[in-house]
């Protein structure tokens, strides 16, 4: 990895996992990384001052909460730095904070157990200016295809939530009044992402969102 990808604020409580991933970014992916705790980066009035000195291109949040703790921690963190490329690093498993994390404008998700690999690609992705939400892993089914199909580089925002509300089961007519859309424009992106997805109707939508942790099953 290139020199100019350097520069890394890991944001954690100084936990096994952050320093785990600390080393594999210093020491194998060759990252310059300055680690401060969700405390210190909140409280101090130099916060965003002291990322811009230091140069910093990518800000890794780390959360290991789980539920409304998780959104809590991550919305305190985005409120304040949405400016600033982030990847936010989540329980494997909570959907909740998956999907809020898509439906902000942060550029990135992985799992806390992700892979040395995918934890270099995002850099990448995000570093390129691309997002970076990978197929979350989940117990196999006779539907296997569904699988393999990436939502989130496919989908426009409006599409994405389009998505999630479909998959939630209100009809085109319900998500049109949620959206203040109209129900031929709702309908029109919900024709959109099932060609998009290759899926042929709302249960495979469904379950497509389920195995990506978009909601819960």
């Amino acid at each position: 990895m290139s020199s100019n990808f350097n520069k890394i604020v890991l944001v954690d409580e100084d936990t096994v996992v952050g320093r785990g991933v600390s080393y594999v970014l210093q020491h194998e992916l060759v990252q310059q990384t300055q680690v401060i705790k969700p405390s210190e980066l909140l409280l101090s009035h130099n916060s965003t001052a002291m990322i811009q000195i230091n140069n910093a291109r990518l800000l890794l949040l780390l959360i290991l909460e789980r539920g409304q703790a998780s959104i809590s921690r991550f919305q305190q963190v985005y409120d304040r730095f949405h400016d600033v490329p982030m990847i936010v690093m989540g329980r494997r498993g909570d959907h909740a904070l998956f999907k809020h994390v898509r439906m902000s404008q942060s550029k990135g998700w992985l799992p806390h157990d992700c892979s040395r690999t995918d934890l270099a690609k995002s850099i990448r992705s995000v570093m390129k200016g691309e997002d970076y939400f990978p197929v979350v892993n989940v117990a196999d089914t006779e539907d296997d295809f569904e699988a393999d199909i990436a939502i989130s580089p496919m989908l426009t925002d409006r599409e994405f939530e389009v998505f999630s509300m479909l998959a939630e089961g209100l009809n085109v007519h319900e998500v049109a009044e949620r959206l203040f859309l109209s129900s031929k424009t709702v309908s029109n992106h919900r024709t959109n992402i099932l060609n998009k997805l290759h899926l042929n109707n709302s249960a495979q939508l469904a379950r497509l969102a389920i195995r990506h942790g978009v909601i819960e099953p």
